[in-house]
């Protein structure tokens, strides 16, 4: 193996400008697959278990018609249900609108009991739940504004204006935390929702969706018809489904993001395969005469068979590693200045779908250029030279 190594890259070497040519459309369809693979990976919810079990219970009109808080109580009531919480979207920005936040006004101990991949200081718990303005980060939204425990932030709402007239909510910064969500951190701020409800001129006592846990055995789905039929002919009826599939549902309004993400990656594979194999092939077909005399000199097929596809690997591996280490970079640029993407890179489940994809690109594009060198005949290797 060592010398089919040796050979191959002396091969690569040989012809510079082929090889870097080839590098560079390998290189571009992985670093497309990492990005758009992690993308798609952090979009569609990942693996995290807690989301498929979480329901979300809003307004049949949607988000924007509010629910009342009393129907908290109806919902514990429910067989089945677990615990009950509830958010409502807060629309901070700070200083400027274009520096929004995703913000929630929550019944913080209940979230934090519903939220168990939040990752967060005992001492950061009891300082919230202490304090009525208190105010739990994101550790990336405090990096990227300077924030720090303790520090006193107003904020500005374009939705809910305080009636004290400021036009700014105080808070002050009670913890920092992060989250083992596997398709992702989400970026987000959770303040106390009796803060908002007692400081807002509009929709008193109402929230913008229920959180609903079911109970160890209860199917999540057949508890959110449950509730659905339990609200149905009350004054407001309920539209219930997983967090997993509202979060699905957010970017299917921007279109079929899921399928478009695909259909560009399977694009960008059949491209590289062609490109690649009929590449390999020509090479093979320009070093004839090399094949035939490592064949007269000793080398049997099969060693020339594992020569060629040896180089194949090692483009293969040398584009692949490229274009992971660029799609790296880019995510890193794409979390810094998009905050709305969630913080991740490069998953395992991703990484290993990479890794499944470039050994099918090695061993398809390689198969035809190494099988003929492996038929290939001294004889009619010089014959196609004279």
């Amino acid at each position: 193996m060592s010398k089919a190594l040796s050979l191959a890259w002396t091969s690569v070497k040989r012809n510079r400008l082929r090889s870097c040519l080839l590098l560079f459309t390998i290189c571009s369809g992985f670093l497309i697959f990492g990005v758009l693979g992690t993308l798609n990976f952090s979009m569609s919810g990942g693996s995290d278990q807690f989301a498929q079990s979480r329901l979300m219970v809003i307004s049949q009109g949607g988000l924007v018609d509010p629910l009342p808080i009393a129907y908290q109580q109806r919902l514990a009531a429910i067989d089945g249900v677990a615990s009950v919480g509830h958010a409502t979207w807060f629309g901070l920005h700070y200083q400027e609108t274009d520096q929004d936040i995703m913000s929630f006004a929550v019944d913080g101990a209940m979230w934090l009991q519903q939220h168990p991949e939040m990752e967060i200081s005992d001492t950061a718990v009891q300082r919230f739940l202490r304090s009525k303005n208190g105010l739990l980060v994101n550790r990336h939204i405090a990096n990227r504004f300077g924030w720090q425990v303790g520090d006193q932030v107003p904020l500005k709402s374009i939705l809910f204006q305080p009636s004290d007239g400021s036009g700014f909510w105080s808070f002050e910064i009670s913890g920092l935390f992060e989250t083992t969500d596997a398709s992702g951190g989400r970026k987000y701020v959770i303040a106390h929702y009796d803060y908002l409800n007692d400081g807002r001129v509009i929709w008193p006592d109402t929230v913008g969706s229920f959180i609903v846990v079911p109970q160890d055995g209860v199917d999540a789905n057949q508890l959110a018809t449950r509730i659905d039929d339990h609200f149905l002919r009350s004054q407001q009826s309920t539209f219930s489904a997983t967090d997993k599939a509202f979060h699905d549902d957010f970017f299917k309004q921007f279109g079929d993001v899921f399928f478009i993400i695909k259909s560009v990656v399977l694009i960008s594979f059949l491209s590289i395969v062609m490109v690649v194999a009929s590449t390999i092939a020509l090479m093979v077909r320009q070093r004839t005469r090399d094949i035939g005399v490592l064949k007269v000199i000793g080398f049997s097929g099969a060693h020339v068979f594992r020569m060629i596809y040896t180089e194949v690997f090692l483009l293969v591996s040398l584009g692949t590693a490229l274009g992971l280490l660029l799609a790296f970079i880019v995510n890193k640029v794409m979390i810094y200045y998009w905050p709305i993407i969630p913080d991740i890179n490069l998953p395992p489940f991703v990484l290993l779908q990479t890794l499944v994809i470039a050994l099918a690109l090695a061993v398809i594009s390689g198969a035809i250029p190494s099988y003929l060198a492996l038929r290939m005949k001294p004889a009619e290797a010089f014959k196609v030279h004279e």
